[in-house]
């Protein structure tokens, strides 16, 4: 009988087969033009910062100059979400004794924002990451997951099929939020169930490793295609 390390060993190297099958695919993906919109969940979290700064920032900040500092913000590490939650004197508030709090707190002021408005704004950013943080684990996939969810768990509220039954309607709807809404909707997801079964895993381990490789969740069919072969090298 194998002991558990050897056990604990082979489920690791699904895994990391698992990560290596995606990636790859992802990789061939963009080279050949596939690019599929919101496909790093990251970039979802940035338009929410570049809405709170297109939107608090007026009159001084217009579009543009929201997106610039969006990428400016991105492009110094200033959003990552665990590092924004973290700056708080332990009360749900924002320290802006916090040198990255601080820095995006002068940088907005430098942008044009009067010192008032730019700790509102910077207050605001660290809500949202500190919301999410707290919420959704950090992810913004999770966030937009639970109400694909209910969605999918509602479906007969809404909807009355005579033809076809509750299995097939939850792969249809499943398929449509994550087409039309991009929706990281993974509620009985054949994507998932197919690259559980060919690398003999669970389904939520395969969720798990999308999340990780902070893929959008809507995206895995379109990057991965309709092949599930466990690829080796």
């Amino acid at each position: 009988m194998p002991d558990q390390n050897d056990l604990q060993m082979s489920e690791e190297e699904k895994l990391s087969d698992l990560r290596s099958f995606i990636l790859k695919r992802w990789a061939l993906s963009e080279a050949f033009g596939g690019q599929v919109p919101w496909t790093r969940e990251v970039t979802r979290w940035h338009e929410l910062v570049f809405c709170i700064l297109a939107r608090l920032g007026q009159p001084e900040l217009d579009e543009s100059m929201a997106r610039s500092l969006t990428n400016t913000l991105a492009d110094l590490a200033m959003l990552d979400i665990e590092t924004l939650a973290a700056a708080t004197a332990g009360n749900d508030t924002p320290n802006f004794t916090n040198p990255n709090l601080d820095l995006m707190r002068r940088i907005l002021e430098r942008a044009g924002l009067p010192a008032k408005k730019a700790k509102v704004v910077a207050t605001t950013i660290f809500d949202a990451a500190y919301s999410l943080d707290e919420e959704s684990e950090g992810r913004v996939q999770n966030y937009f997951r639970f109400y694909g969810d209910l969605m999918l768990e509602n479906i007969d509220r809404h909807f009355h099929f005579s033809a076809m039954d509750d299995e097939d309607a939850l792969h249809v709807f499943t398929r449509w939020l994550q087409t039309v809404l991009n929706m990281p909707a993974d509620f009985s997801d054949p994507i998932v169930e197919s690259l559980a079964d060919q690398f003999d895993l669970d389904e939520d381990d395969v969720i798990d490793v999308v999340d990780e490789l902070d893929l959008n969740l809507a995206c895995l069919r379109d990057i991965v295609g309709g092949t599930f072969e466990n690829e080796e090298g």
